[in-house]
């Protein structure tokens, strides 16, 4: 988003929308694709950082919803080609989420 609209002449963030920059044809789609390329791995390290982070800490709900959140983020990259498979498995993380908060619990 930083970078992709030096390499689209004329873009205008106020009257043209983010996608613009990577639709077929747009000058900036070859930046745009390979700037995109670490958007799933940085995303995986962060979420696996911040797993590895509250181990022991927070509590045994918080930790299990984190680790779900961490779950849903490796599956939906590699499913991103069938979206509707991911949003069964964010529905079932929804569901799973209500369950244990309908169970609290203290930190362990």
């Amino acid at each position: 988003m930083l970078f992709a609209p030096l390499a689209y002449p004329g873009y205008d963030w106020l009257r043209q929308a983010v996608s613009d920059l990577s639709a077929a044809g747009a000058p900036s789609r070859a930046l745009w694709a390979q700037l995109a390329c670490l958007h799933g791995p940085c995303g995986l390290v962060s979420v696996m950082s911040v797993c590895v982070y509250v181990q022991g800490k927070l509590t045994k709900t918080l930790r299990v919803g984190i680790y779900f959140f961490a779950t849903m983020n490796w599956l939906a990259g590699s499913l991103e080609e069938n979206p509707d498979i991911a949003v069964k498995l964010c529905d079932v993380a929804v569901d799973c989420a209500e369950i244990l908060s309908a169970h609290p619990s203290t930190p362990s």
